[in-house]
């Protein structure tokens, strides 16, 4: 069984990461939604939040935005290229600046590490993986930082031990 402090830092880094979903989620349906509703695309609102709420499942976003876009190429073919120019533009900046600035802040990971494990993450364990790549990165952070401190306290109790011997 693993220590208390290693499964409380477990859990905690998995509410962290929900969390963060659930900011970046509501950050792409503001964005999502606003830019709808400036080009007038016919249920704006709704569209926005659709994917801001798909976009909390993992390849849910880039998919109802392609959705989202041929629905409504069908209806009016300039309107639905301007809302899939749009709703790709603001998912990237939403996926590759803002997310992992949120993430990287909550779980305590640097953003480059973060984009890294969700890299590894959607590469061998395909959407399952996305979901648990940056809880599983930031528990190996935590555990690397935990035995690291434990050999330099080991190191420090050997080296006390030695000059204590030496008096």
């Amino acid at each position: 069984m693993a220590p208390t402090y290693l499964q409380n830092s477990l859990r905690q880094t998995f509410e962290n990461f929900i969390s963060g979903q659930f900011i970046i989620a509501t950050i792409l349906t503001v964005l999502q939604t606003s830019a709808f509703l400036l080009l007038n695309v016919p249920f704006g609102l709704l569209f926005g939040v659709v994917i801001g709420i798909m976009s909390l499942i993992p390849l849910g976003g880039a998919t109802s935005i392609a959705l989202i876009g041929l629905i409504l190429t069908i209806q009016d073919f300039w309107v639905g290229i301007k809302v899939l120019v749009i709703t790709v533009i603001l998912g990237q900046i939403n996926e590759t600046l803002i997310a992992p600035r949120i993430l990287g802040n909550l779980v305590g990971l640097n953003p480059f590490w973060l984009l890294i494990s969700l890299f590894l993450g959607a590469r061998f364990a395909g959407p399952l993986g996305l979901f648990l790549a940056v809880p599983i990165a930031s528990f190996i952070k935590i555990l690397a930082s935990a035995i690291r401190t434990s050999g330099a306290t080991k190191e420090a109790e050997s080296m006390l031990q030695i000059n204590l011997m030496n008096q």
